[in-house]
């Protein structure tokens, strides 16, 4: 085997004439398959249509820039794994009759063939190309037209099927949310029902309601502590009149004290005195407040409760005996003194019981009266108690009712964008039908192309004369390589390690044998 490393340009550029029929006999052969793959091969014509993806439809939510073009890079897989679907491809065969007349030709290899001569590419943005390859400059124009049509069509007709069903989905989503929604203003309705007075916004009125039952409990103490005490005074008046009427009894007046007393008009009754002392009170206390100040409100109260007790009571008192009915002194009278001082006596008796009886009708008065106070008193504590519980549940309520509103406004929320989705999911619908609003938009046609693309049969023919080339002188080197002979001095002395005495060198004109 030869030693390339002592190998010089000049040795390299004589191995093609020294080993010629190596280098002529692997070029031809190289050349001449070349020449035959390129007469049987025909020449090939590209048609391409330029097709723009929308980023984002009618159909589709808002979306932010990473999403749209992320929907674009997914709308470009589509195309992709669309257009070289078996379906697709078997309808263009059948369509452009491309098996022609052979029918060994099986359809499985028929659809690999245009799945192979099929182009998708993206340009920029979100405009891809596709492009097909045909021996015939017409019919790779009329598959890339169709295959661009059909791209088309089955978008608009998978459109509508998806607003279809989106616009079914939308409406079950509102459906269901409303009933949540009913659902949730029942449950604030219940609440509401269940505490009602309670709920927070009911707070200043209770609290108003409970500043006016204490002002009311105040009045009614205060009228209780005043009808104890002219029951008190009552039953001492009774006490001293059973004593003045027994006294009376054992002592016989005299004439002045008889006169006097048959004269005199029977002394005012507790409630009337105190009666006539709140009138000037009220009519002081107006003179100093407004008519919504709680003590003028008070005292209205206690005079109004002081008129109806006066009334009662005058309506229903015992008789006196008018001043008229004693029998005065005249010089013709019949009887004379003793008969005079009797008569007084028994004026002055019956005086005395008639004021026992109205004291002790006053004092019945008084002990229904207080009876009545004692019970209004009872029923304002307990609404007190009520009105403080509901003041004091009020916090507790409010932390449920707001968590109920916030449960409201958030599904209200949900309904109101669901109701949104559905109405722009019916326009999409409605607009689905119009090639402005399609997914997929022809920019370029497919074009009618005029020459071939490369490589033609001159592309083919160049390559194979320098393929044939690089085959002889790889053949002629090869065949150099492996020779065992010597070729000079320098070789023989660097593989036998012997020195070289002489050498013949190559005379010209004798013929090797």
């Amino acid at each position: 085997m030869k030693d390339l490393t002592r190998w010089e340009l000049r040795d390299y550029l004589a191995v093609p004439w020294k080993r010629r029929w190596f280098f002529l006999a692997a070029m031809i052969l190289v050349f001449g398959g070349t020449a035959i793959f390129a007469r049987l091969r025909p020449n090939l014509y590209r048609s391409e249509t330029r097709i723009l993806v929308e980023s984002a439809t009618l159909l589709d939510d808002n979306l932010s820039p990473n999403a749209a073009r992320d929907r674009t890079e997914d709308r470009m897989n589509t195309i992709r794994q669309l257009l070289e679907s078996r379906t697709i491809l078997e309808r263009v065969v059948e369509e452009f009759n491309l098996r022609a007349a052979d029918s060994s030709v099986l359809m499985e290899d028929r659809v690999n063939d245009i799945r192979n001569y099929l182009e998708i590419s993206k340009s920029t943005g979100n405009i891809f190309t596709m492009a097909y390859i045909a021996s015939s400059p017409q019919v790779a124009q009329a598959v890339a037209k169709r295959l661009a049509n059909i791209l088309i069509d089955t978008n608009r007709d998978s459109q509508k099927e998806k607003a279809a069903d989106k616009d079914e989905f939308m409406e079950q989503e509102l459906s269901q949310a409303q009933k949540d929604l009913g659902a949730i203003d029942e449950k604030i309705s219940q609440f509401k029902a269940r505490h009602l007075g309670e709920l927070p916004e009911q707070a200043t009125a209770n609290m108003n309601l409970l500043s006016g039952l204490n002002n009311q409990l105040v009045a009614i103490e205060n009228a209780l502590d005043r009808f104890r005490d002219q029951q008190k005074t009552l039953e001492y008046r009774i006490q001293e009149q059973r004593t003045i009427s027994e006294l009376a009894k054992s002592i016989v007046p005299n004439d002045k004290s008889a006169s006097a007393e048959a004269k005199n008009p029977a002394a005012p009754s507790p409630t009337a005195a105190l009666l006539a002392t709140k009138r000037s009170q009220l009519a002081e206390a107006e003179s100093r407040f407004t008519a919504k100040h709680p003590d003028v409100i008070r005292l209205r109260m206690e005079v109004a409760d002081l008129e109806r007790q006066v009334m009662e009571i005058d309506a229903h008192a015992p008789n006196h005996t008018p001043e008229n009915a004693v029998p005065q002194n005249a010089s013709g009278a019949i009887g004379g003194e003793g008969t005079d001082k009797n008569q007084s006596a028994a004026q002055g008796g019956i005086n005395d019981e008639a004021e026992i009886a109205r004291a002790k009708y006053e004092l019945d008065i008084l002990g229904k009266n207080i009876a009545r106070k004692e019970k209004e008193r009872e029923e304002t504590l307990k609404n007190i108690d009520l009105y403080k519980k509901r003041l004091n549940l009020a916090p507790a309520l409010e932390q449920e009712l707001l968590t109920l509103m916030r449960e409201h406004d958030g599904q209200q929320k949900q309904v109101e964008n669901l109701g949104t989705r559905k109405f722009n999911t019916q326009i999409a619908a409605n607009a689905v039908s119009n090639r402005k609003n399609d997914v997929y938009r022809i920019l370029d046609e497919a074009s009618l192309p005029e020459r071939p693309i490369p490589p033609t049969r001159l592309h083919i023919i160049l390559i194979g004369i320098a393929a044939s080339l690089l085959a002889g002188y790889g053949m002629a080197l090869g065949r150099e390589v492996v020779e065992p002979s010597l070729s000079n001095e320098d070789e023989a002395t660097a593989i036998l390690k012997l020195p070289v005495l002489a050498s013949i060198p190559e005379i010209a004109g004798v013929a090797k044998k």
